[in-house]
Parts: structure tokens; sequence; C-alpha cells
């Protein structure tokens, strides 16, 4: 019995280590349900560049997921980098596929590490279904409210996905033009 105490207190020590570790910025995300700029960004995460028939892209998902298994690596936050997007299944996307992490987590390949340093992107958070149709709606939205405001997009776009309920998504673009805006 003692030992399953004290492996329960471990575990506990150890998680509550690992979320001071966590960067900041993630655990405290703001629903932002107005296209806002704001700064964002500031993490580690673990990723995987894919290149890939956009029909594929959950198997070459689902091939980051088991990698990042094997490795024992796990997170609450999906970071995505879309590079090129196309709403056809033939067409060819680019794009990263990430878990958000501690820093100073190991990884081996195919898996590598980095910072995602601090940027000044438009906010919007996605909080209805997580099937694609419906994400594309709030892209739309977001891409609409930018081309209004008379601003260019700059890729990669980025999606941030909360994995457990409940369930949101934020989509940061990099936009062009806010500068003189903010004048």
């Amino acid at each position: 019995m003692k030992r399953i105490i004290v492996f329960f207190l471990a575990v506990c020590v150890f998680t509550g280590f690992a979320c001071l570790l966590m960067s900041e910025e993630l655990p405290s995300l703001e629903i932002v349900k107005t296209p806002t700029y704001k700064e964002v960004g500031g993490v580690w995460y673990v990723y995987q560049d894919l290149t890939c028939i956009k029909s594929k892209m959950a198997e070459k998902s689902l091939a980051f997921t088991e990698e990042c298994k094997k490795q024992g690596i796990k997170s609450d936050w999906l970071l995505f980098f879309f590079y090129t997007w196309s709403e056809n299944e033939n067409d060819i996307i680019k794009w990263t596929k990430s878990y958000v992490v501690p820093e100073g987590t190991k990884v081996t390949e195919p898996l590598k590490i980095a910072k995602l340093e601090k940027f000044k992107a438009m906010v919007y958070t996605h909080t209805g279904p997580m099937e694609i149709p419906e994400i594309a709606k709030s892209n739309h939205l977001l891409s609409a409210y930018i081309k209004e405001k008379g601003l260019k997009e700059v890729r990669p776009h980025h999606e941030v996905v909360h994995l457990t309920p409940p369930n949101f998504l934020h989509l940061w673009y990099i936009v062009e033009g806010m500068e003189d805006k903010d004048k």
C-alpha cells in the first residue's frame, strides 16, 4: 500500500512540475469571438513537417500521433501550421502538425522540437463542431474580416486546438498592413 501511495504522490509531483514547465500562454488563452489583433505564440512544440495530397491528411496526421505515442509525447494542445491549403482533395498541401510541449522535451527523428516565438496576429476562436466544414466557416469568417479591413493574410496560418473538452480551436492569421492602421 505504501508503494502505491508513494507512486501516486510521485506522479502528482511530476505532473505538477510538468505543468509549471508548460508555457503559461496556452492554458490561459481566452476565447475570442470577434477577430482581434493581438500577440500570440511563445510556446515550445514537437512537430513534423508534412506535404501530401489533401485526401491523405488524416493518414499523415495519424502517423504523427503514433510517432508521438512511441516517444511518450503527450499534450492537451495541437498546433498546426498551414503553409498551403486547398479545398480540392487531390491538391498537394504543405502543413505541420505539432504538440505544444514543455521546454526541454527530448525527441528523436522524424520528430523535431522548436519554439514558436511571440508574434502579432489576427485571432479568432472556433467553438462549434470540430468537423472540417465547420472549422472552414470560421476560417472564411476571419479571412473575410481581414480583407474587409484592407489587410493581407501572410502564411503560414496557425490553428491551435484544445484537445480536452470543451474543445475549441484558435485561429492565428499573420497579417500585413496592421502597422499602418495602428498609427
